[in-house]
């Protein structure tokens, strides 16, 4: 079961960069592309390094609650965020179709 999770986390990854890619290719445009690529890239790896120290450091300081907590607030944040800019863009449609 967990080599089908990994798979398919790969999968979901992949699309993920080559969608992200192809919008990156529409809205920066080629002489920007460089820098908008090295500046996700280096926020990514600072993410992907800072990550486990800093839940460790939380884990080792707050407790186990803590650290749980901060990445299920971190998620709800997100999916908060999200929703507001879906309903922002809608309304948006909305009235640019009028």
């Amino acid at each position: 079961m967990l080599y089908v999770a990994r798979t398919a986390q790969g999968f979901a990854a992949s699309v993920i960069w080559i969608v992200g890619s192809a919008t990156l290719a529409d809205t920066v445009g080629a002489d920007n592309m460089g820098k908008t690529l090295g500046a996700i890239s280096i926020f990514t790896t600072a993410g992907q390094f800072a990550g486990p120290m800093v839940g460790g450091l939380l884990l080792e300081t707050a407790g186990y609650w803590a650290a749980w907590s901060t990445a299920v607030g971190i998620v709800r944040f997100y999916c908060w965020s999200l929703n507001c800019a879906i309903g922002l863009l809608s309304d948006v449609i909305s009235i640019a179709s009028r």
